[in-house]
């Protein structure tokens, strides 16, 4: 891939969609519990509304994972379209645990930058992204990053959203 076509991915990459995290809000703010009592689940449900345009998330596909790290933990969210790969939105990403206040969001930047040319180059190559996560490849390419970056070896999670569009 030269970086003309990196470029021209990159370039196809919508900002998060903001009246759709803003209608997820509304929505989970509605139900029957505590205000933010789901804690950060309800910003990641926040975070997929953005990133695929709807607040109406589909849960067909799920599964829970309970992880353990030392060195705390980052969690990425990627929309792709389904049948291109190509990246829906700019990655959500939250490192938790393992960052001083100094470096965090800059980091965090880094981080998501790097998820967006890996994906741009994963689906420039025709493989399909939802390979290379469940793989482990690109969490793999994340965590070396992440390690070259802080010394520190995180849990890499990735979820994966893939829109039909």
């Amino acid at each position: 891939m030269t970086e003309t076509e990196l470029n021209a991915l990159l370039a196809g990459i919508t900002p998060a969609n903001e009246a759709a995290r803003a209608a997820a809000h509304a929505h989970w703010a509605s139900l029957a519990k505590p205000l933010g009592g789901l804690g950060r689940l309800e910003t990641m449900l926040e975070d997929a509304a953005a990133l695929t345009g709807t607040a109406e998330l589909a849960f067909s596909r799920r599964a829970v994972l309970v992880l353990c790290a030392d060195d705390g933990v980052v969690a990425i969210s990627l929309a792709v379209n389904r049948k291109t790969g190509a990246m829906m939105a700019q990655p959500v990403v939250s490192a938790m645990g393992f960052l001083y206040d100094s470096e965090h969001v800059k980091i965090e930047a880094a981080c998501r930058q790097h998820a967006a040319i890996a994906v741009a180059r994963i689906a420039a190559s025709g493989k399909k992204v939802q390979e290379a996560v469940s793989s482990g490849q690109l969490q793999g390419q994340l965590r070396s990053f992440l390690y070259e970056r802080t010394k520190r070896r995180p849990v890499v999670m990735i979820n994966l959203i893939e829109v039909d569009s």
